[in-house]
């Protein structure tokens, strides 16, 4: 009758009627309560959300949202969000040598199960934060991250190349005569900076590409390549 009733009860009011005469209204009023709803924990996978009163919430964290229900009254939904954000990434240098016989692979800090496998074969090769593979090839880490229920799933992959040929070498001999004593040797390599190490007669040595030489016999040159760390030998006569 004019005003607001906010609170459960029974109201009158005296009116006058249509024949002048006093009129006696009632009205009750039922006040119904918000509905409270609690959803609990929600797993999320990282991207991933969850719709609630038409709005959409994808981020960590505790809620309580208010909205219209069924009955056209206020409802509270609680929750809380528990966003799962697994992380595939492979570090690591990629390259196996004959410097460099193992390549340390590791895994990024992120929570969750970390599973290396080699492909195509598909075979796991290791668990845990690191892998040292040794033969070349490609490989994926894929690490798991569940909760209430909710699995989530990522994966990275590596190839690792191998560079393990050793360079090509020959060696060049010499001639000792009467009238020449020494004689000069030589090594021919395919690398741009190897290193040499000759042995010879009399505990001869020497790490120069041509070295002279006075002994008469057959001599040994290692050659080890600067690109890879591989090595290859030569005898020269």
């Amino acid at each position: 009758w004019g005003q607001f009733a906010g609170t459960s009860g029974n109201y009158q009011t005296t009116l006058q009627s249509y024949q002048g005469c006093d009129s006696l209204v009632r009205q009750q009023v039922i006040v119904k309560p918000a509905i409270i709803v609690s959803l609990g924990v929600k797993s999320l996978c990282e991207g991933d959300c969850i719709t609630v009163f038409g709005e959409d919430y994808c981020d960590g964290g505790n809620y309580g949202i208010l909205g219209e229900s069924f009955l056209g009254c206020d409802s509270l939904v609680n929750f809380s969000l528990l966003v799962l954000a697994p992380v595939a990434q492979i570090n690591g240098n990629a390259v196996l040598s004959c410097n460099n016989t193992t390549v340390e692979l590791t895994s990024a800090s992120s929570p969750g199960t970390k599973i290396w496998r080699s492909l195509p074969s598909n075979a796991v090769v290791a668990s845990g934060n690191t892998y040292n593979a040794t033969q070349p090839g490609t490989y994926t880490l894929t690490v798991t991250a569940s909760a209430g229920g909710v699995l989530c799933v990522r994966t990275d992959t590596v190839t690792v190349t191998g560079n393990t040929v050793p360079p090509t070498v020959t060696a060049v001999g010499g001639l000792l005569g009467c009238a020449s004593i020494t004689a000069q040797i030589s090594a021919n390599v395919n690398d741009p900076m190897p290193t040499y190490a000759w042995s010879g007669p009399n505990s001869f040595s020497s790490t120069l590409q041509a070295p002279t030489v006075g002994v008469a016999g057959t001599y040994v040159v290692t050659v080890t390549a600067s690109s890879n760390g591989c090595t290859n030998t030569a005898t020269a006569m």
